[in-house]
């Protein structure tokens, strides 16, 4: 047998398969082998409120979107974080070049405007819901909830 047919020989055949964010946070993590049925209770109550929490936050973050940001800005958001397009595929949509996108997201300090920052939809979301009532509340709720201790297996 020659080196190549070793290496094949007992080794396992890989699929590689895309997950998003979310589906890979939920995937069991060994650890929870060695729970019992209450901590790992416990474990699945803390991610259901976080989950709850999460989306208050973004319904309120709706809301000022709706409110405050331009029809432009809010097809960039749209096209951008609600259907995951890419800054080159918004770009084309626009028909505008694609630095033109990460630049209304981002923002940037132009010299075409006497090098004032500019743009910066992130920037600008992040502005309002800072002094947003609903969405402070939410955010001290998910601090305490991240600050709560889970259990743990090493113990």
């Amino acid at each position: 047998m020659d080196k190549i047919d070793k290496y094949v020989i007992g080794q396992h055949n890989w699929k590689e398969v895309s997950l998003d964010h979310e589906s890979l946070e939920r995937l069991a993590k060994v650890e929870s082998y060695f729970l019992d049925e209450e901590e790992q209770n416990e474990i699945q109550q803390f991610y259901e409120e976080f989950d709850m929490l999460k989306k208050e936050l973004l319904k309120c973050l709706d809301e000022i979107i709706d409110k405050e940001m331009t029809e432009h800005q809010k097809n960039i958001i749209y096209y951008r974080f609600k259907c995951g397009m890419t800054y080159s595929e918004i770009a084309k949509i626009f028909k505008k070049n694609y630095t033109t996108v990460p630049n209304a997201i981002l923002g940037i300090k132009s010299k075409k405007y006497g090098g004032k920052y500019h743009g910066g939809i992130l920037k600008k979301l992040r502005k309002y819901a800072l002094k947003d009532e609903k969405v402070q509340l939410i955010l001290q709720k998910i601090d305490l909830l991240r600050k709560k201790e889970l259990p743990n297996f090493h113990d």
